[in-house]
Protein backbone atom coordinates (compact mmCIF):
# COMPACT_ATOMS: atom_id res chain seq x y z
CA UNK A 1 0.00 0.00 0.00
CA UNK A 2 1.25 3.63 -0.51
CA UNK A 3 3.13 3.02 -3.27
CA UNK A 4 5.71 1.44 -1.14
CA UNK A 5 6.28 4.66 0.76
CA UNK A 6 6.51 3.01 4.04
CA UNK A 7 9.46 0.24 2.55
CA UNK A 8 12.36 2.84 3.52
CA UNK A 9 11.34 2.99 7.38
CA UNK A 10 10.67 -0.74 7.81
CA UNK A 11 14.34 -1.44 6.40
CA UNK A 12 16.00 0.69 8.63
CA UNK A 13 13.61 -0.65 11.32
CA UNK A 14 14.37 -4.61 10.57
CA UNK A 15 16.54 -4.83 7.62
CA UNK A 16 14.20 -5.86 4.99
CA UNK A 17 10.37 -5.11 4.13
CA UNK A 18 7.90 -7.52 2.65
CA UNK A 19 7.53 -5.88 -0.58
CA UNK A 20 11.26 -6.87 -1.21
CA UNK A 21 11.18 -10.80 0.47
CA UNK A 22 7.94 -11.37 -2.05
CA UNK A 23 10.23 -10.50 -4.38
CA UNK A 24 13.10 -12.62 -2.99
CA UNK A 25 10.82 -15.66 -2.77
CA UNK A 26 10.39 -16.48 -6.80
CA UNK A 27 13.62 -14.27 -8.06
CA UNK A 28 16.30 -14.98 -5.10
CA UNK A 29 15.47 -17.66 -3.04
CA UNK A 30 18.65 -17.91 -0.86
CA UNK A 31 18.41 -14.05 0.52
CA UNK A 32 14.32 -15.61 1.66
CA UNK A 33 15.85 -18.91 3.14
CA UNK A 34 18.41 -16.33 5.16
CA UNK A 35 15.93 -14.91 6.79
CA UNK A 36 14.50 -15.57 9.98
CA UNK A 37 11.24 -18.20 10.28
CA UNK A 38 9.06 -15.98 12.13
CA UNK A 39 9.15 -12.07 11.85
CA UNK A 40 9.47 -11.45 15.81
CA UNK A 41 13.00 -13.04 15.75
CA UNK A 42 14.48 -10.28 13.48
CA UNK A 43 16.67 -7.70 15.69
CA UNK A 44 15.29 -4.36 15.68
CA UNK A 45 17.73 -2.05 14.19
CA UNK A 46 15.95 1.32 14.61
CA UNK A 47 12.44 2.67 15.07
CA UNK A 48 10.23 4.11 12.70
CA UNK A 49 6.96 6.33 12.24
CA UNK A 50 5.08 7.68 9.66
CA UNK A 51 3.56 11.04 10.01
CA UNK A 52 0.55 11.69 8.31
CA UNK A 53 0.53 15.10 7.89
CA UNK A 54 -2.97 16.73 9.31
CA UNK A 55 -4.64 19.99 8.08
CA UNK A 56 -6.34 21.76 11.07
CA UNK A 57 -7.30 24.85 9.08
CA UNK A 58 -10.17 25.46 6.14
CA UNK A 59 -9.41 28.18 3.64
CA UNK A 60 -8.33 29.04 0.36
CA UNK A 61 -4.84 29.82 -1.05
CA UNK A 62 -3.15 27.52 0.57
CA UNK A 63 0.74 28.22 1.44
CA UNK A 64 3.51 25.58 1.95
CA UNK A 65 5.96 26.84 4.55
CA UNK A 66 9.26 26.13 2.67
CA UNK A 67 11.20 26.96 6.25
CA UNK A 68 9.23 24.74 7.87
CA UNK A 69 9.62 22.02 5.63
CA UNK A 70 13.31 22.62 5.13
CA UNK A 71 13.04 22.05 9.34
CA UNK A 72 11.54 18.68 8.68
CA UNK A 73 14.32 17.64 6.39
CA UNK A 74 17.14 18.39 8.44
CA UNK A 75 15.73 16.17 11.05
CA UNK A 76 18.02 13.50 12.46
CA UNK A 77 15.34 10.69 11.69
CA UNK A 78 14.05 12.23 8.27
CA UNK A 79 14.28 10.05 5.13
CA UNK A 80 11.63 11.28 2.91
CA UNK A 81 8.42 13.21 2.53
CA UNK A 82 5.18 13.72 0.17
CA UNK A 83 3.45 16.46 0.41
CA UNK A 84 -0.09 15.78 -1.26
CA UNK A 85 -1.95 19.20 -0.95
CA UNK A 86 -0.90 21.76 -3.62
CA UNK A 87 0.04 25.59 -2.77
CA UNK A 88 -2.55 27.90 -4.10
CA UNK A 89 -5.38 25.30 -3.24
CA UNK A 90 -8.70 25.27 -1.28
CA UNK A 91 -7.63 23.31 2.03
CA UNK A 92 -9.92 21.35 4.35
CA UNK A 93 -9.11 19.87 7.81
CA UNK A 94 -7.88 16.42 7.75
CA UNK A 95 -11.09 14.18 8.76
CA UNK A 96 -9.57 10.73 6.54
CA UNK A 97 -6.96 8.99 4.75
CA UNK A 98 -8.25 11.09 1.61
CA UNK A 99 -8.17 14.60 3.35
CA UNK A 100 -4.11 14.23 4.58
CA UNK A 101 -1.87 17.04 3.76
CA UNK A 102 1.19 14.50 3.11
CA UNK A 103 3.76 12.09 5.17
CA UNK A 104 7.02 12.21 6.74
CA UNK A 105 9.09 9.25 6.93
CA UNK A 106 10.99 9.13 10.11
CA UNK A 107 13.70 6.51 11.51
CA UNK A 108 16.63 6.03 13.34
CA UNK A 109 18.19 3.75 15.94
CA UNK A 110 17.45 5.75 18.82
CA UNK A 111 13.47 6.36 19.48
CA UNK A 112 13.71 9.32 21.48
CA UNK A 113 14.74 11.01 18.39
CA UNK A 114 12.01 9.63 16.57
CA UNK A 115 9.96 10.76 18.81
CA UNK A 116 10.88 14.05 19.35
CA UNK A 117 11.56 14.56 15.39
CA UNK A 118 7.20 13.43 15.00
CA UNK A 119 6.34 16.20 18.11
CA UNK A 120 7.84 18.93 16.48
CA UNK A 121 6.27 17.82 13.19
CA UNK A 122 2.90 17.83 14.92
CA UNK A 123 3.79 21.38 16.34
CA UNK A 124 4.65 22.65 12.68
CA UNK A 125 1.52 21.07 11.41
CA UNK A 126 -0.71 22.92 14.30
CA UNK A 127 -2.76 26.20 13.62
CA UNK A 128 -0.27 29.08 13.77
CA UNK A 129 2.62 26.35 13.97
CA UNK A 130 4.01 27.25 10.47
CA UNK A 131 3.58 24.16 7.69
CA UNK A 132 0.33 25.09 6.23
CA UNK A 133 -1.58 28.82 6.33
CA UNK A 134 -4.43 29.95 4.22
CA UNK A 135 -6.65 32.49 3.48
CA UNK A 136 -9.80 32.33 5.30
CA UNK A 137 -13.22 31.38 3.65
CA UNK A 138 -16.67 31.89 4.31
CA UNK A 139 -17.72 29.59 6.85
CA UNK A 140 -21.62 29.84 6.08
CA UNK A 141 -22.61 26.48 4.78
CA UNK A 142 -19.15 24.85 5.70
CA UNK A 143 -19.49 22.05 7.93
CA UNK A 144 -17.46 21.11 11.18
CA UNK A 145 -14.96 18.09 10.19
CA UNK A 146 -14.00 15.91 13.04
CA UNK A 147 -10.85 15.95 14.84
CA UNK A 148 -8.32 15.47 12.81
CA UNK A 149 -6.28 11.98 13.73
CA UNK A 150 -3.12 10.43 12.18
CA UNK A 151 -1.92 6.57 12.48
CA UNK A 152 1.36 5.22 13.13
CA UNK A 153 3.60 2.80 11.80
CA UNK A 154 6.65 1.01 13.30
Amino acid sequence: GAEGFWCDVIDKCIGYNQANVLVDTYLNPESFAALPAEAGATERKGYGHIKFLLSYIRGKNLRISQAALDEICAMPSYLGHEILVKEGADVVPTIDCFTWAGSVKLAHEDQAVVDADYARIHELEMIGGGLFECDATDEAGATDAATPSDAVVV
